[in-house]
């Protein structure tokens, strides 16, 4: 009977380490952009941004979702699936193939705005996206980066994302100057 027992509570603690995620972190999305947000650490995260390649493309990231604040660029839901931060381009014809010789037309520039949270970019995918309009034309997606001022762990300058801790440019992000950070 001890046996019995103590396999059930076995079972039962396994089956909670492996719910354990779904029951304390959410992940949905609201307008164009998806979350991640944890209801124990009380925080949330931005993941990939949905923007259009016919218009001007701004992501404004908010400063709290559902009442937590946002304070990372991408992240990891529950135990570590990542969820990167990045852009999903709508009206793109698909799928994008280079072709050799091929010329390119101008950058497509993602600019986002930054609010006073954010205080980790933990997951990026903002390198070699690339895409083709309706014109047949090839375009490199780069990033423009706006911070607030009020931001304590961040900051611009000409549109690169800098570390205030370290006063270094923050990896894997391709940016609009036509300098692509990527790690040593």
């Amino acid at each position: 009977m001890k046996k019995i027992c103590s396999m059930v509570c076995m079972a039962c603690i396994t089956l909670l380490l492996f719910c354990g995620c779904c029951l304390t972190y959410s992940f949905e999305s609201e307008g164009n952009m998806d979350f991640g947000y944890s209801k124990i650490e009380r925080n949330a995260y931005i993941a990939i941004c949905t923007v259009s390649c016919k218009e001007k493309a701004e992501i404004f990231i908010p400063d709290e979702y559902k009442g937590y604040p946002v304070t990372e660029l991408g992240g990891y839901f529950g135990r570590g699936v990542p969820c990167p931060f990045g852009v999903d381009i709508v009206d793109k014809n698909e799928p994008f193939h280079e072709q050799e010789g091929e010329e390119y037309g101008e950058d497509f520039i993602v600019y986002v705005h930054i609010g006073k949270n954010i205080r980790k970019a933990k997951y990026l995918s903002c390198t070699d996206e690339f895409f083709r309009s309706e014109d047949g034309a090839a375009h490199h997606v780069v990033f423009y980066f706006i911070v607030s001022e009020d931001n304590a762990f961040f900051t611009s300058e000409n549109g690169v994302l800098y570390d205030r801790a370290t006063n270094a440019p923050v990896p894997k992000i391709d940016y609009a100057s036509g300098s692509s950070v990527l790690p040593d």
